[in-house]
């Protein structure tokens, strides 16, 4: 999974690791990232799909 973390765009990571890892409230990050609420819980979304689609797709590549 943590390879599937590491393949996201950096301000994806940022996003994740605040609010998923550090436990930040959505009001802390856009704080800290100057980014509105609603941008931020868009692109915690897009990352958390984009994650899993790459840990999905290196579990089946890693199966065949």
């Amino acid at each position: 999974m943590l390879s599937a973390f590491g393949r996201l765009p950096k301000q994806q990571r940022l996003l994740i690791t605040l609010r998923d890892v550090e436990g930040y409230e959505y009001e802390e990050i856009a704080k800290i990232t100057g980014l509105e609420v609603n941008n931020i819980r868009v692109g915690l979304s897009r990352a958390r799909k984009a994650a899993r689609a790459h840990y999905l797709e290196m579990v089946d590549h890693e199966e065949h």
